[in-house]
Order: structure tokens, then C-alpha cells, then sequence
């Protein structure tokens, strides 16, 4: 998936609507701009107004945010990846645990984050790209696997 930014660009399954779940997908960069371009997965996705995001940051951050009617892009977490990883080349996993209100994230089997929400919506899922600048994110996703918890 290319984005030209600023843009971002999503895909998702049509085929599902969960709100508990385990997903994983297999990303591989190939054009990623630090501290312009960012990749992940789409979930609880219900219409291009509501949905929830994770993604890494070429830079070696990430993020979680949740899309509302009012608010493109509501921050739900964000910190540094573990200094070991380095998402701008090679393969990486991203996935997403939602379970009992609560919504966990991994990146390459290490636990990053850990929010609780009020609700999940059941919703779709998918791959997301992201570049804020003017620079072009290119990354190849491969494995998408969603698992009951």
C-alpha cells in the first residue's frame, strides 16, 4: 500500500464485525520516512468516521488513536518502541489484543501499550498507512490472521 502525504490510506476485510479479538498482520516497509510515515492495523472499524487505528512510526514510535465523528484523531496512547526494533526495514508483526474493554498492543511478540475504553464496537479490520509530510510511505502487508481470545 503507497500513501502520498499528508494522506493515509486503510483497507479492510468487509467480512467481519468483532469487537473481542486477537489480530496480527505482517508488515514490510519499503519507502518509510522517519518522522513522516506510519503503519499498522485498522480495527473496530465501522464507517470512515469510526474506527480505531495502531501504528508504528518509521521513527521508532507508536501510537493508537480512535476516529469519531468529532475528532479525526483522538490520541489513545503513545510511547517509544523498544530499542531493539527498528520498524523502517524488514518484516514486522503489529497486533492488536481487544478483550473485555480492554485493548492491547504488540509489536514483534513485545507488549507496547495497554489501554481501557468504555466500549468496543463491533467492527472491521484491516491495514492502515499513513504519511504526514510530503514524503511517500510504501509498505507491503502480508498474514492477516484475527483469532477468537
Amino acid at each position: 500500500m503507497n500513501v502520498h502525504g499528508p494522506w493515509a490510506g486503510w483497507a479492510y476485510t468487509t467480512r467481519l464485525s468483532r469487537n473481542e479479538f486477537y489480530a496480527e498482520i505482517t508488515a514490510r516497509p519499503s519507502e518509510c520516512p522517519s518522522g513522516q510515515g506510519t503503519y499498522g492495523l485498522l480495527f473496530h472499524y465501522v464507517d470512515p468516521s469510526h474506527f480505531r487505528a495502531f501504528v508504528v512510526w518509521c521513527s521508532g514510535l507508536f501510537s493508537a488513536f480512535q476516529r469519531t465523528e468529532t475528532n479525526r484523531a483522538a490520541l489513545l496512547v503513545e510511547g517509544a518502541l523498544p530499542q531493539v526494533l527498528d520498524v523502517s526495514s524488514g518484516d514486522h508483526r503489529i497486533g492488536v489484543l481487544s478483550h473485555n474493554n480492554t485493548i492491547t498492543f504488540f509489536v514483534d511478540e513485545y507488549q507496547v501499550g495497554q489501554i481501557n475504553v468504555t466500549e468496543t464496537l463491533p467492527g472491521d479490520i484491516g491495514p492502515y498507512v499513513e504519511s504526514t509530510g510530503s514524503q511517500t510511505t510504501s509498505i507491503l502487508f502480508t498474514d492477516l490472521n484475527v483469532y477468537s481470545p
